[in-house]
């Protein structure tokens, strides 16, 4: 994870099952920072166990598997609806329903039912990022709402990661090119062109 957002993250259950803030050494428990030696904790939702281990300075979580899962969960049809009413004609009942169910759930007050359409569509947004944390979601929600400098010029600083191997994104980064071997097997396929929202 990211430490500003995981500093940010709102605390209650859903954070409590979202990071490993305790990791099993030998046959005591520490806390992360002093396990890892690290400012933020690993990822631990979606684990077959809530345990994660250090084995050999490497955190070891009990649901490691070879394949690629990808899970659609009922929470992120809600928020992906919730999103999609709420720009389109405005939150609607049901919207606010499905959003009261979600921070509920995770311990938080609900939505003022005032909101217009872009403010919910907003803070349905965050409520993704928060939601379905660690599965693969976050950075597809960033490119289609041209917000991913935003996010990384507010990131804080996080030992895990090199800031020379993250880079610098920009509009122009968003996507992969084209492979020229696709290329050359379709003449046909072009380059996409990044347009900008308008508000």
């Amino acid at each position: 994870p990211e430490k500003k957002f995981f500093e940010d993250f709102p605390e209650g259950p859903r954070k409590d099952m979202t990071f490993a803030t305790k990791i099993k050494v030998g046959d005591d428990w520490k806390d992360y920072d002093q396990a890892l030696k690290v400012a933020i904790p690993p990822y631990k939702k979606m684990a077959h166990s809530p345990e994660c281990s250090l084995e050999s300075g490497v955190v070891m979580p009990t649901w490691r598997v070879e394949s690629r899962v990808y899970a659609l969960r009922y929470t992120q049809t809600a928020l992906t609806y919730a999103e999609a009413i709420a720009r389109s004609s405005g939150p609607d009942a049901l919207a606010y329903q499905l959003m009261d169910d979600i921070r509920t759930r995770a311990g938080l007050d609900v939505y003022a039912r005032s909101l217009g359409g872009d403010a919910f569509a907003k803070l349905v947004v965050q409520e993704r990022a928060y939601e379905l944390a660690g599965e693969f979601s976050r950075y597809s929600d960033l490119c289609r709402l041209q917000m991913v400098e935003e996010v990384h010029s507010n990131r804080g600083t996080n030992e895990l990661v090199d800031a020379s191997y993250t880079g610098t994104p920009s509009k122009e980064t968003y996507y992969c090119a084209v492979p020229a071997q696709e290329k050359l097997l379709n003449p046909n396929l072009e380059e996409v062109e990044v347009v900008e929202i308008s508000e």
